[in-house]
């Protein structure tokens, strides 16, 4: 048990890796749940994260963590964040009866918040279940914004598409495009959240199991159209797959299409 700054105590790991650990504890003038990251990656995620935080907050976006606290502890980053129950994954090991409409208006909801957090200039890079919390209105949040930047520079113009070393995020969950190493845009946010989607409507996705060196040939718009006809609205989530797949890098995603597209099965 640690006390941080006199307002919190730190309880009970949730999680440990190379970049740093997440407990989770309690704010001590009233017993609010809370998280604590501890930054021990080196190169200031967790001040990073507490930045964009900060800035998304403070243009209204709704649908993200607040920050608590960000300082130091023992010489170490920490932030302090509010506690949300389940992540996506851990929402349906409990709830297991829900149904395709469900999963559709989640994921249109998804696309609403990334819609806000674009609309301010920052995109998140690492979209997937386990950074998708899920409220006590079974509403999604999304988290983890320590690999978030900005897509415009300071001098206004859009981020080039050069190539990258590695793949930005969680390699099953990262788009086509990040996957061929390309460097991250708004269209692959969205991809990310389709296949968010697809987990959702047929329980896996095409690439488990498989090694990574060959999730590029099953996330391709051809394989991931011979799924969708598996499904009985199949031409509308094709035509949604075939739009989605055809944003450019710096393409605005036309989010209005999206919505009227999930609309439509629904």
């Amino acid at each position: 048990m640690m006390k941080i700054n006199n307002q919190y105590i730190a309880n009970e790991i949730i999680n440990k890796g190379s970049f740093g650990t997440v407990v989770k504890g309690y704010k001590i003038k009233n017993k609010q749940p809370i998280v604590i990251k501890f930054d021990k990656s080196g190169v200031n995620l967790i001040k990073h994260e507490s930045f964009i935080l900060n800035y998304l907050n403070s243009k209204n976006t709704k649908f993200i963590p607040y920050v608590m606290y960000y300082g130091l502890y023992k010489n170490a980053p920490i932030l302090v964040l509010p506690f949300y129950k389940y992540n996506l994954i851990q929402f349906l090991n409990e709830n297991n009866n829900m149904t395709n409409d469900f999963f559709i208006l989640f994921t249109s909801k998804l696309i609403h918040i990334i819609e806000h957090i674009h609309s301010n200039y920052v995109i998140h890079r690492d979209i997937k279940p386990e950074n998708i919390m899920v409220n006590s209105l079974n509403e999604p949040i999304i988290i983890d914004f320590g690999l978030s930047c900005f897509y415009y520079s300071s001098d206004g113009e859009h981020i080039k598409n050069n190539k990258i070393n590695s793949v930005i995020g969680s390699h099953k969950y990262c788009s086509i495009y990040v996957n061929s190493f390309n460097t991250p845009s708004r269209r692959d946010d969205i991809i990310s959240i389709s296949y968010i989607l697809i987990f959702l409507l047929f329980k896996q996705l095409p690439w488990d199991n498989i090694p990574t060196s060959n999730y590029i040939n099953r996330k391709s718009i051809e394989y991931i159209i011979a799924l969708c006809e598996l499904h009985p609205k199949s031409d509308i989530l094709i035509n949604f797959f075939n739009y989605i797949y055809s944003i450019n890098f710096e393409d605005k995603p036309e989010y209005a299409f999206i919505y009227s597209t999930f609309d439509n099965i629904i």
